[in-house]
């Protein structure tokens, strides 16, 4: 009892430093990056090229959601290959590119549509209308297979 005591007690210390655990999971409170740049001695061009090239934190978010989704694992392909053969491998490294491409980029138009709205838009309706093609060439290859196994 005396232990479930202490663990109940402990909850409300807990849940008072949950913010700063959510905001800095890692424990690191790096701060501002000029303060960062000056403790470390790092470069500020280190900084500066990830803002050109990223964009910010939208465009960071954008490659980091492509790299979660491209591309599986060269053993999980092999498997596939194993398993389904050579053009289910090639289809299925293939389609997890064009996917990861595709969400990356359709999160990162919306969320700079303010910035230009045109292109966002013409590129949004793009991939739907290319998303749609898709999805009606899978429908007409299932319905040819069905036909054919009949």
């Amino acid at each position: 009892w005396a232990d479930l005591h202490a663990a109940a007690a402990s909850v409300p210390e807990n849940l008072a430093g949950i913010t700063g655990a959510l905001l800095d999971p890692l424990g690191i409170n790096i701060g501002d990056s000029t303060e960062v740049l000056e403790s470390e001695q790092l470069h500020e061009g280190i900084f500066g090229a990830m803002v050109t090239r990223f964009d910010g934190k939208i465009g960071a978010f954008a490659y980091l959601l492509f790299v979660l989704l491209y591309f599986p694992c060269i053993a999980t392909i092999a498997a596939i290959k194993r398993e389904s053969g050579k053009v289910w491998a090639m289809f299925v490294a293939l389609y997890s590119t064009v996917f990861a491409y595709v969400a990356a980029s359709v999160f990162y138009q919306v969320a700079t549509f303010a910035r230009h709205p045109a292109e966002s838009g013409i590129l949004l309706v793009a991939f739907l209308l290319g998303f749609t093609l898709f999805i009606l060439a899978l429908r007409q290859r299932d319905v040819q297979n069905r036909l054919v196994s009949r």
